[in-house]
């Protein structure tokens, strides 16, 4: 029997490359073409040893993109979902990770960063709060996030 014919090397192996949430790796078990019993059994054991830990594998997630600075609650979310973490999990981490005051420290930082690009740009003060407040909306913050956000930047003066 070659390596990758075993479900427990083909797992530690992926598992040796990045961490994996408990979905995850039944998906990639399956897909190289192991039975429902041998994925469900090398799950549990790596969730037996603790290599699979849904919990731990969000914090690692979320901590790896809030070092970007420039992302909110809703790309968090939308990027533990993506990995097949549940709900109940995903909402404790994020809740944990990301309060409303780090989010909007962290949109204050990526509106500024984005206000001295539109700058240069020489963009007309009509658009220049709306290009500011969509490009927050799209790093994924919440709405409250980029109303107080742009709220903070409009009272500065720049223009006149």
């Amino acid at each position: 029997m070659k390596k990758r014919d075993n479900p427990w090397y083909v797992a530690t192996m992926l598992l040796s490359v990045r961490p994996r949430s408990v979905a995850e790796m039944r998906k990639r078990l399956l897909a190289k073409g192991f039975s429902d019993e041998e994925v469900k059994r090398t799950v549990n054991k790596c969730l037996e040893f603790r290599y699979l830990d849904d919990k731990q594998f969000a914090s690692i997630v979320c901590d790896t993109e809030l070092a970007k600075k420039t992302v909110g609650k809703k790309m968090l979310l939308r990027k533990l979902h993506s990995f097949g973490l549940e709900n109940m999990v995903i909402s404790e981490i994020v809740a944990e990770k990301l309060p409303l005051e780090k989010e909007l420290e962290m949109a204050l930082y990526a509106g500024n960063k984005k206000k001295q690009q539109l700058v240069k740009r020489g963009i007309a003060k009509e658009k220049f709060y709306q290009k500011i407040g969509q490009y927050l909306l799209g790093r994924g913050f919440s709405g409250e996030a980029v109303g107080k956000t742009v709220g903070a930047i409009c009272g500065r003066n720049d223009f006149d």
